[in-house]
């Protein structure tokens, strides 16, 4: 976000230069979950009440 703003500043003229581009970041690594088989599916809507 700090990157996109700094982005935005530069194409405005209003800062030089684009410090946050000089920042590698790592991809986040996210667990794959699997949905509900068909029988927790339709037994959520007891769940809930």
């Amino acid at each position: 976000m700090l990157q996109n703003a700094l982005q935005h500043a530069c194409r405005e003229e209003i800062v030089r230069r684009n410090v946050a581009k000089l920042v590698q970041v790592r991809t986040p690594r996210y667990d794959v979950h699997r949905g509900l088989d068909s029988d927790q599916a339709k037994a959520l809507p007891d769940e809930l009440d």
